[in-house]
């Protein structure tokens, strides 16, 4: 199958952009929505660009686009800016984060059963993207101890940590599941960072019906 850009790179870049506009201190990020798949070519590159405009207040919209190319019967090559994310950057706001219930009574999950069920429903993650190293289950939680090999120095949240916490949703959420049915985020209503994790995070899942969807909290934490 095709590879895809996971939602957690768009997030990345509305990251880096904040950080850019904001400069140090706590990054906000608001109404993100993943509106179309990029598939990635097997040979070359894609061009990606993250457009901001200023708002009122001192937020910035911001849509990333991604350049399509096609050939024409006469060999012309048409070129065309595709959206494929779009969200706000918004003004942090202060206070301490909402407190979460700690985590007793923890009993384990087998992670590679949970990446074999993905890879049944048709989402092959290859090594890079195997970032959980383990989880368990306390209550209506799910605690992951995750892992990359990747310099997460040069990113705000590094796309492999905050993807592997995207894929916890699924065990979180097993009970809101029917068998075959996969859940994948394509809207994301607030991102709040604090403080950059490392190359070891650990995340905690949580998640509620929402209609005929699912609604997840998702926190990732240094560890």
């Amino acid at each position: 199958g095709a590879a895809i850009v996971p939602g957690a790179a768009w997030i990345e870049m509305g990251l880096a952009a904040a950080r850019e506009l904001r400069g140090e201190g706590e990054l906000v990020l608001e109404d993100l929505r993943f509106e179309r798949p990029l598939a990635l070519p097997e040979d070359g590159e894609t061009p990606v660009e993250l457009v901001a405009t200023p708002e009122a207040g001192g937020a910035w919209r911001f849509e990333i686009l991604g350049e399509t190319r096609r050939e024409d019967l006469d060999g012309a090559v048409e070129v065309e800016w595709v959206r494929h994310a779009a969200g706000r950057i918004a003004a942090a706001r202060p206070g301490a984060s909402e407190p979460w219930p700690p985590a007793e009574g923890a009993g384990p999950v087998d992670v590679e059963a949970l990446y074999r069920d993905y890879a049944g429903l048709g989402l092959e993650y290859g090594p890079p993207f195997r970032a959980i190293a383990t989880l368990s289950r306390a209550g209506d939680q799910v605690v992951g101890e995750l892992r990359t090999g990747a310099r997460a120095e040069a990113y705000q949240v590094h796309p492999t940590l905050l993807d592997a916490a995207f894929q916890t949703i699924r065990a979180a959420g097993e009970a809101e599941l029917r068998p075959g049915e996969v859940f994948l985020p394509f809207e994301v209503d607030r991102v709040r960072l604090a403080a950059r994790p490392g190359a070891t995070a650990r995340s905690r899942s949580r998640v509620r019906p929402a209609g005929t969807g699912l609604w997840a909290d998702v926190r990732l934490e240094d560890a």
